[in-house]
């Protein structure tokens, strides 16, 4: 996941001088019960914190990495509700 990330967004930034990145998940993700296992996203708290680990990953990277940028991290509801991650 690291040099994924890190390849976009040096391209990103080389590119359009990017000053902030947003990270969007959605709950109900196919690709977290894949990855984590049904098990690990069966409830919203268990989903919850599911997606707040992949965030934390991504947070160390952009802190280690790209601290000039600003990182938003989002969870959205099938609603369309937002929770908002720091």
């Amino acid at each position: 996941m690291e040099k994924t990330l890190t390849d976009i967004v040096n391209l990103a930034h080389d590119l359009h001088g990017i000053e902030r990145v947003i990270f969007l998940d959605h709950r109900g993700c196919g690709a977290y019960k894949l990855m984590l296992g049904e098990a690990s996203v069966n409830t919203a708290e268990k989903e919850t914190q599911a997606h707040k680990k992949v965030f934390e990953q991504a947070r160390k990277v952009f802190d280690e990495k790209f601290p000039h940028i600003k990182m938003y991290t989002l969870l959205m509801g099938l609603d369309g509700t937002v929770e908002i991650f720091k």
